[in-house]
């Protein structure tokens, strides 16, 4: 609630670029209350003068003639009705795609058999259609990575610079995003795989999606970890949204790990029914920067799939506030991530000391005992396509077995 009475107020229902920061930012805000469990009619009736104080008179009055006087003013569908104007007035400002020069009276004067200066092509099979209309080459990806190939900016698909330096203010008519139209992840979703999708869902613990329309850095860390005299790299996951910590089948089986126990976990992911499973516990330790241990007992099971679109040297580049400092992960050559370790809430917090690096726009970065952790959006400024998997733990029940194999 302090993050949304310290918001800038918008004076002028033309500042389309703020109007969506603020509409974003209070979207994000309401999704944190209600992964706290608060609901929105507990907050709701507070929250309405706030945001109606935030916005413009114009936007105030479109807002109020979709209710009648006698009607509950519901703060989901206040947000609804300020983001259809919003969509609204984003696509009639958009600048849409012009691959030629503009006729002038020269040429619509000159005679029939004079041939066009220009030739309207398509950027990405080359053949004669706008770049966005493209039915050969669809994969996001594959259009990444011939922009990638013929040096163009991700924004205006020119030559000449990268999209980081791209001084256009035009944004994307679909999701507001830095980014051409042609590179939208809401206009054009990114494929995948049905077999692998399949695969993910049965052996998943917790369900993975794909979100489609934000760039996001996930929370990811390169740490030591040991058991006894054994000592390997790998990358772990810290996610509040599980309750529980997990470590891969093959991290546990390089490690040694002993088994400690079982526990018969009832597990009530998103979207499906509940299943019971009984899962071994193993202990491991993580080395930190001072070289001290952090023990965490955690469940073997493979949760994940790799991880794409962890731009993390690209969000370094793109933001003023992320340069030099000490980041625990890196990807260089923009790889998907192999996870073998999650973090849970029931150890997330042995890692974070509060100490927050942030700005206006841009990831933030978290200060913890194995350097600093990157995670937040980032499409305010790279461009870049991500694709997010995030894990929902919704219940969890635990029933202690005494199993030692």
């Amino acid at each position: 609630m302090k993050s949304l009475l310290s918001l800038e107020r918008v004076q002028s229902i033309n500042n389309i670029s703020l109007l969506r920061r603020i509409h974003d930012n209070i979207e994000v805000q309401i999704r944190s209350l209600e992964n706290l469990g608060v609901d929105s009619t507990m907050y709701g009736p507070l929250l309405i003068p706030i945001i109606m104080q935030k916005i413009p008179e114009e936007l105030n009055l479109i807002i109020a003639r979709n209710f009648d006087s006698c009607d509950y003013w519901d703060i989901k569908y206040v947000l609804k009705s300020s983001k259809a104007e919003l969509q609204a007035r984003e696509k009639a400002h958009s600048g849409r795609e012009c691959n030629f020069d503009p006729s002038t009276a020269e040429v619509l004067h000159s005679s029939a058999s004079f041939k066009p200066q220009y030739e309207l092509k398509c950027i990405f099979c080359s053949k004669s259609h706008k770049s966005e209309s493209c039915k050969t080459v669809t994969n996001i990806n594959s259009r990444r990575n011939i922009l990638r190939d013929k040096r163009r900016c991700f924004n205006r698909l020119k030559s000449g610079h990268m999209s980081k330096d791209c001084r256009s203010r035009i944004s994307c008519y679909e999701c507001s995003g830095k980014h051409h139209v042609s590179m939208c992840f809401k206009r054009f979703p990114l494929h995948i795989d049905d077999s692998k999708e399949s695969n993910n869902k049965l052996t998943s613990v917790a369900t993975t999606e794909a979100l489609k329309s934000k760039n996001v850095l996930l929370q990811t860390a390169l740490v030591t970890v040991k058991n006894k005299d054994k000592t390997l790299r790998c990358r772990l996951l810290f996610d509040t949204c599980s309750q529980l910590s997990y470590i891969s089948p093959s991290l546990r089986k390089k490690l040694f790990l002993p088994t400690l126990g079982r526990k018969q976990l009832n597990i009530k992911t998103f979207g499906n029914q509940s299943q019971t499973q009984n899962l071994k516990m193993v202990k491991l330790s993580i080395l930190t920067l001072k070289n001290s241990l952090i023990p965490i007992t955690c469940f073997v099971k493979p949760i994940w799939a790799p991880l794409s679109g962890q731009y993390i040297e690209e969000a370094v580049d793109s933001f003023e506030h992320l340069k030099g400092i000490n980041l625990a992960d890196s990807n260089v050559d923009c790889k998907s991530l192999e996870v073998d370790v999650l973090i849970g809430a029931d150890y997330y917090w042995s890692f974070f000391n509060g100490k927050v690096i942030r700005a206006n726009t841009g990831p933030v970065a978290l200060q913890s005992s194995v350097a600093y952790i990157l995670g937040g959006n980032v499409n305010a400024s790279s461009g870049k396509d991500c694709c997010v998997f995030s894990t929902h733990t919704l219940k969890v029940e635990t029933k202690f077995i005494n199993e030692i194999p």
